[in-house]
């Protein structure tokens, strides 16, 4: 595959690490310590121990007819969240020789993405693929019915980001407006914070892809626009600031790969078309309005071929060492570590 890099940094592939798979992995996550690696296949869950990159299977989870549609771990307390079409389940990696759910909640979710919330990890924020977002708060041990939150703007919701703080939700679907969602409460506690719209931002373009950077700035690349555009935050109220190009000559397609930011290596992860694109951003010239033209450099890209290849599922390790992706081309899990250039 051809890839471009800059001179400090880039994200090599382990050719070692590829495993070939021949279905569809829309699901993935890796734990904090980056020991555990799970992969969705059909209805079936990969269990890997990963080790400085390469992996090794160690079980197999069978599901039924259940399609698994998200994977996330609680970096806190390194329990998983498997979500499908009508359920939620909590699973104890802990337990993972005898899988077995410490926790399901019913309802038709029909998850398009989901998210933890940072502080408060027994908040599960879900955005459904056919509207609604939904607040789960599953702090309510035993309890298949957890007290739950709905925001109905949505018609279609496809992508969602939480600030660090765990004090504001961004998120963007279909219906060409972007919503900043914030708690009326500072307790985020059951029953004693709800989540409100604090405001709708209409778009030109909906677009799968959308991030913090921090409390108030944040990006969204609209679907088929090979820009960025870049959203401060002035007395309390969320304005397009600039747009960004970034080059590419692919065109996009529909993959589960949200975009991603790291705040330690200041980096953006974006997938356009068959390309993953990786974008320094510029904190200190976010500090001055005469520079918002340099925020954004393209480093690297990683090109997943020109062949048809509408599907590219990825994650990114928390701290930013491991890229995970397979994609329809090549029928691999493939695995990326960062190394600093010489």
């Amino acid at each position: 595959m051809p890839e471009s890099h800059s001179k400090s940094f880039s994200y090599k592939l382990l050719p070692q690490s590829s495993i070939h798979q021949n279905c569809s992995s829309r699901a993935m996550a890796i734990n904090k310590n980056k020991t555990l690696l799970l992969v969705q296949t059909e209805s079936f869950i990969k269990c890997f121990a990963f080790k400085r990159g390469e992996i090794k299977l160690l079980q197999l989870f069978h599901f039924g007819n259940a399609t698994v549609n998200t994977l996330n771990f609680q970096m806190q307390k390194q329990n998983i969240i498997l979500s499908s079409d009508k359920f939620i389940c909590k699973y104890s990696s802990n337990l993972m020789a005898n899988p077995k759910y410490t926790q399901k909640c019913f309802g038709q979710f029909n998850t398009m993405c989901l998210i933890l919330h940072p502080m408060k990890e027994d908040i599960i924020i879900i955005g459904s693929k056919i509207g609604p977002i939904h607040f789960l708060f599953t702090n309510q041990i035993g309890s298949n019915k957890p007290f739950t939150q709905t925001i109905q703007e949505h018609n279609n919701v496809l992508g969602l980001s939480i600030n660090d703080q765990g004090t504001r939700i961004i998120s963007c679907g279909k219906d060409n407006f972007i919503l900043i969602i914030e708690p009326n409460s500072s307790n985020f506690e059951l029953q004693q914070c709800n989540w409100i719209v604090k405001q709708k931002l209409i778009v030109e373009q909906f677009g799968y892809r959308i991030c913090f950077i921090n409390n108030n700035q944040f990006t969204f690349q609209p679907s088929n626009k090979s820009y960025i555009n870049y959203y401060c935050e002035i007395n309390g109220m969320f304005y397009k600031q600039s747009q960004h190009q970034i080059p590419s000559n692919k065109q996009d397609s529909f993959c589960i790969f949200q975009q991603v930011y790291n705040q330690q290596k200041s980096l953006i992860f974006n997938i356009y078309g068959r390309v993953l694109q990786i974008i320094k951003f510029s904190k200190e010239k976010s500090l001055n309005s005469d520079q918002t033209d340099q925020l954004f450099q393209l480093e690297q890209f990683i090109d997943f071929g020109q062949r048809y290849n509408p599907w590219i599922y990825g994650i990114i390790s928390e701290d930013a060492e491991y890229i995970i992706t397979w994609d329809f081309d090549s029928e691999q899990i493939q695995i990326r570590q960062f190394q600093n250039s010489l």
